[in-house]
Formats: structure tokens, C-alpha cells, sequence
């Protein structure tokens, strides 16, 4: 780094470091890094969808023959659903989110860490598909294993498919909300080569 003559404060003569090429312009990503973050969003778009969709289809019918007494047998289909509005409609918002970012990002040639707006969108995405993904987890673990205090039975235990179809989609979620977690950390690294 050279030198440079420059007045100092109140008129005296200084001396200050010139900036150097690399500093005096921010540099951007690279291709590489656009690449990679298109392809997280758009691997994070199919697993919202596709999580979306499970849970909102996950359902199983099972025929229960109950004994009241020695001479009475009752035989009932009851069709096992789960009421997760929270999970459907946070994951179907996150999935607009998603799908608005990822057109941006395809858009935005330099770089997706130049719009402000996907900063954003990310955060609320994560937030998003994480307490979604905690609440029905938490629904799913009272499913499995039933609640004696209030009278909850043991509901994977005769609807095994069905538990199996709403953990599937948790799984999925989470592992959308990893992506976009991956995605707000390649925003900070641009962001620091940047600054």
C-alpha cells in the first residue's frame, strides 16, 4: 500500500494510506456462488411444495371393532387426519415467498445478495418453516405417543401410514429450512467480500 501526501486536520500536511484497486470498488460474487445459491432456492422450492402437499394429503381410514360388552361388538371406520393449518399455510406462504425470491434471483444478475428485498424474504421464510416445522413435530410426537393425562390414545399405532406421511413432511420442511439457513449464510460471506 503506497502512501499518499494529503492535508491533514485544520490545513496541516498528512500522510494516509491510498486504497488499493480491490478496495475502492466492491467485488462480486462469482458465478459459482449465483450458481449455487439458485440452486438451493430452487431445491428449497420443490421441498416446500412437496412437504406442502404431504401434509395437506396425509390422511388413512382404519376399521376399529370395539367390545361394549360380551354380546355387543360396534365396528367403525374412523379416518385419521391432522387439523395442521399452521404447518399447511406457513409452508404454502413460504412456498410464494420461495418461488418469488428464486424468479428475483434468476433475474437479478449479479448477484443474490444485492437485493435487500431476498434478505428479507429469507428471514421471514426461516422463521417461517421453523416454528411450523417445531409445532408439528410437536403434534406428531403426541400422536405417537398419546397422552393418558388427557385421554389421547396412541393414534400411530393403528395409522402407522399416516404418521409416517406427516413425519415425511416435517423432514422435508426442515430440511428446506437448512437451505434457506445455507442461503442467509451465503448472503452474510457476499456480504462481507463485498464490504
Amino acid at each position: 500500500m503506497e502512501m499518499q501526501s494529503k492535508p491533514g486536520p485544520n490545513g496541516t500536511p498528512g500522510t494516509f494510506p491510498s486504497p488499493s484497486p480491490g478496495f475502492a470498488r466492491p467485488s462480486l460474487p462469482s458465478s459459482a456462488d449465483r450458481i449455487l445459491g439458485i440452486i438451493v432456492r430452487g431445491i428449497a422450492v420443490v421441498l416446500i411444495l412437496v412437504a406442502t402437499i404431504l401434509m395437506g394429503a396425509a390422511k388413512q381410514s382404519k376399521t376399529v371393532v370395539t367390545s361394549t360388552d360380551d354380546y355387543t361388538n360396534t365396528v367403525y371406520t374412523d379416518t385419521v387426519t391432522i387439523k395442521s393449518t399452521y404447518f399447511i399455510a406457513a409452508n404454502a406462504l413460504s412456498f410464494f415467498f420461495s418461488t418469488v425470491s428464486f424468479a428475483l434471483t434468476i433475474i437479478n444478475r449479479s448477484s443474490f445478495a444485492n437485493l435487500p428485498l431476498l434478505y428479507i424474504i429469507d428471514q421471514v421464510t426461516v422463521v417461517l418453516l421453523f416454528t411450523s416445522n417445531g409445532a408439528a413435530a410437536a403434534i406428531t410426537m403426541a400422536l405417537k405417543k398419546g397422552n393418558d393425562e388427557f385421554g389421547w390414545a396412541k393414534i400411530c399405532s393403528l395409522a402407522g401410514k399416516f404418521c409416517s406421511e406427516v413425519t415425511a413432511a416435517i423432514v422435508l420442511s426442515m430440511f428446506a429450512a437448512l437451505a434457506y439457513v445455507l442461503l442467509l449464510l451465503l448472503s452474510i460471506i457476499a456480504l462481507h467480500k463485498r464490504s
